[in-house]
């Protein structure tokens, strides 16, 4: 009589999900830093809703409003618009490296000073956004979770013949920025009011301001602290300062976070979540 045999339980390993920081790495990162990344974070790549609106929120929406400055008269090349659009950035140092990039790009031929390629510059800038935004929607899959019903994404960028753009472009940053009527479509209150991540919130809070805490995490959970306070508070503003706590929400449970944000080593086990923080490029090319 043969013995029984045991059936092993077959273990797959964790899907990839991705965090904003590292969809950003792989889009601008440094060459060193894009080959590690693919190297170590297995294919397909998932997002959440939520990561999606942080990237056009952060890269797609500024692209948009300099294109559309580059078209007031009051610059007469396309030079003069980032020259202007660079003085709302804080960091003197963003604007230093803006300015050595365009003095390189005319030292190789293409003139963004000239103000006869203006127009150029801009149709170039415009096909760039639409070829990003498809890029976003194409080589990612969405998780379909979206525990706090993002709005912003309510529409996307879709790729439209010339004389339509302009106006397509505006109607999605319209819709994209006005916050009044994304927060009334939002359930953002409902997610920190739930009882199911009650006890995952107050862990992050506890963990978050305990002593040693980095200074992100300590304010990520004093932010979270304010939110669970007054969750009927909630804009769209505040919301952001607790984007990691979304992003982990929204994560399957047999997925796996990839990240660069040391914030994860706090957040992620509070919500039972598997992490895995990559190093950045500064530590990577230290190696």
């Amino acid at each position: 009589m043969k013995s029984p045999q045991t059936k092993t339980a077959k273990t797959s390993a964790p899907l990839s999900y991705l965090d904003t920081s590292v969809l950003r790495q792989l889009r601008f990162g440094h060459p060193e830093q894009k080959k590690a990344l693919i190297a170590s974070i297995p294919a397909p790549h998932y997002v959440s809703t939520y990561m999606l609106m942080e990237f056009i929120r952060g890269v797609i929406l500024y692209y948009i409003e300099l294109y559309f400055e580059s078209a007031e008269t009051k610059h007469p090349s396309f030079t003069d618009a980032c020259t202007f659009s660079a003085e709302t950035f804080s960091n003197r140092d963003l604007k230093t490296l803006l300015g050595l990039i365009i003095l390189l790009m005319q030292e190789q031929g293409f003139d963004p000073a000239n103000p006869a390629k203006k127009e150029i510059c801009r149709r170039k800038l415009q096909d760039h956004i639409f070829s990003v935004s498809e890029e976003l929607f194409s080589l990612y899959r969405n998780v379909g979770i979206a525990e706090e019903a993002c709005s912003k994404l309510r529409q996307h960028l879709i790729c439209k013949q010339l004389d339509e753009r302009d106006d397509h472009m505006l109607e999605f940053s319209e819709a994209f920025k006005n916050d009044k009527k994304c927060r009334s479509l939002c359930a953002v209150d409902a997610l920190l009011k739930a009882n199911k991540y009650r006890s995952s919130h107050q862990c992050v809070i506890d963990k978050g301001l305990a002593a040693g805490s980095t200074p992100t995490t300590k304010k990520l959970a004093a932010a979270l602290k304010e939110r669970i306070t007054s969750p009927d508070e909630t804009t769209c503003t505040r919301c952001s300062k607790i984007g990691d706590v979304i992003i982990a929400v929204n994560c399957p449970p047999d997925f796996q976070i990839h990240t660069l944000d040391t914030s994860f080593s706090t957040v992620a086990p509070c919500f039972s979540r598997d992490v895995q923080i990559h190093p950045s490029t500064k530590a990577l090319l230290k190696t």
